[in-house]
């Protein structure tokens, strides 16, 4: 997924859409650089919040109450956060040319601003290419 041009690393599109396409490994979610969160998935916790993912600790995680509200209203009126992620192209994201690739990577790689606290792309960049992790 990872290609060197001109000695830097860069994703490949042709490898990132193989992988989504569910081909050249199968992956659990057909593309890990994008969440799902949100999108495809939700969270029902124990105290009846209703999150786009248990591993997300950001306060924009939670969507609605299942206590008090309908899980399939809150589905369908909520969660624009995980849907509509431009919000997210902010700070290194911002002038990133791997964002058509992976909008933003995973939410649980954000803060409760939504700013980057770990870059998908870089860490696969980094491993493939020997820097320091």
């Amino acid at each position: 997924m990872v290609g060197i041009t001109g000695g830097e690393a860069t994703l490949r599109p042709d490898l990132v859409e193989l992988v989504r396409s569910g081909m050249g490994g199968g992956l659990l979610r057909g593309n890990f650089l994008y969440c799902r969160a949100g999108v495809t998935v939700l969270g029902l916790e124990h105290d009846g919040r209703v999150v786009g993912c248990p591993v997300i600790h950001s306060s924009f995680n939670t969507q609605g109450d299942a206590r008090t509200q309908r899980v399939v209203d809150i589905w369908r009126s909520r969660f624009q956060p995980f849907r509509d992620r431009g919000w997210l192209r902010q700070g290194g994201c911002a002038s990133c040319n791997e964002w058509p690739l992976c909008l933003g990577g995973s939410m649980h790689n954000r803060d409760d601003s939504g700013a980057l606290t770990r870059c998908t792309a870089n860490v696969l960049k980094q491993g493939v290419t020997g820097f320091p992790k």
